[in-house]
């Protein structure tokens, strides 16, 4: 088996896990995928749709800019994802920053 097949075999299972909403093993998968073959755009991209359903939203925006940055075209079909994502990022860090200021007060 090639690493491009065995890349696309871990793919698909994550694509299956993540149907299911199991969003732990598809990251697994799509990590194995990426060991597989580094410049599988798809694989990021799935990835951080992964990582946004379980709040890990740093992690999903670098794997949407790395989708990006290996498959350019694929900018303006992610690109709200991304920024879902990144806003997700900046109101948790602004909530945080405010409860620590309550709780020092």
């Amino acid at each position: 088996m090639t690493k491009k097949s065995q890349a696309e075999t871990c793919f698909n299972r994550g694509v299956c896990h993540l149907w299911v909403t199991n969003y732990t093993r598809a990251i697994g998968e799509f990590d194995k995928a990426i060991a597989f073959d580094p410049r599988y755009a798809d694989a990021y991209h799935l990835r951080a749709i992964a990582r946004s359903k379980k709040r890990d939203y740093g992690g999903a925006v670098a794997d949407y800019d790395k989708a990006i940055e290996l498959y350019p075209s694929l900018r303006n079909e992610i690109a709200s994802e991304r920024e879902a994502a990144f806003a997700k990022i900046c109101c948790c860090t602004s909530r945080h920053l405010q409860a620590r200021k309550r709780i020092k007060s």
